[in-house]
């Protein structure tokens, strides 16, 4: 099994807003990767979905409380990608 390429800042911002943006009904371009989560509409349920959708994306693992610790997009991404970008 060959590993995944690694995966720019602005790769997976632009996954996650979409992703955020289909499960919450908003356009995308409402989604503002630097607001809280929580006023983007996520729940806990969204939460889980987004990290499991995020795990098939970058191809590791991504712990299940990073959405709530990380409290944006942005904050999300920059730990994800080792605050690269």
């Amino acid at each position: 099994m060959s590993e995944k390429t690694a995966v720019t800042p602005a790769e997976l911002r632009a996954f996650v807003v979409d992703h955020v943006a289909r499960t919450t009904g908003l356009p995308a371009g409402e989604v503002d990767p630097a607001q809280p989560i929580s006023a983007l509409g996520v729940d806990s349920v969204h939460a889980i979905d987004l990290v499991v959708a995020c795990e098939r994306f970058l191809g590791r693992p991504v712990p299940d409380d990073l959405l709530w610790r990380a409290l944006s997009i942005d904050a999300m991404v920059e730990q994800l990608t080792g605050g690269q970008g």
